[in-house]
């Protein structure tokens, strides 16, 4: 697969995720600080997700999601958001035929992919004047 074709794919992230996380972390009654612990991160690293100025690794998307009941596209998507093309869509109906060590050679290859788009974004983001 194509790495431009997975960034196109991906940008659904680009939706307003801070405000998201914001808001779902107030339903829960929580402060940043206990956020941030629950996530085992520092509170500067949380702080800076719901400011917009900093993008969640995926282990970090996992644990929020798990956090927060929710799936990672529920915590990153909008609802007007969740249309997924259909050739992804197809690629993950062939994937559920792998064996386990396949499915886990997968994950690892698009968890890298997801790491390496969500860096080249923060490097684009720091290089604007």
């Amino acid at each position: 697969m194509d790495i431009e074709l997975l960034k196109r794919q991906t940008d659904w992230c680009d939706m307003q995720f801070h405000e998201h996380l914001k808001t779902l972390r107030l339903s829960k009654g929580l402060n940043q600080q206990e956020t941030a612990d629950q996530l085992g991160i520092a509170k500067n690293t949380y702080i800076g997700y719901e400011k917009g100025d900093r993008e969640p690794t995926l282990t970090v998307l996992k644990k929020m999601a798990q956090m927060f009941g929710m799936t990672i596209s529920e915590l990153c998507m909008d609802t007007d958001s969740r249309n997924v093309d259909e050739n992804l869509v197809l690629l993950f109906e062939a994937v559920k035929q792998f064996d386990e060590p396949e499915m886990q050679t997968f994950a690892d290859l698009v968890e890298a992919m997801v790491i390496r788009h969500h860096a080249n974004r923060a490097k684009n983001l720091t290089q604007k004047p």
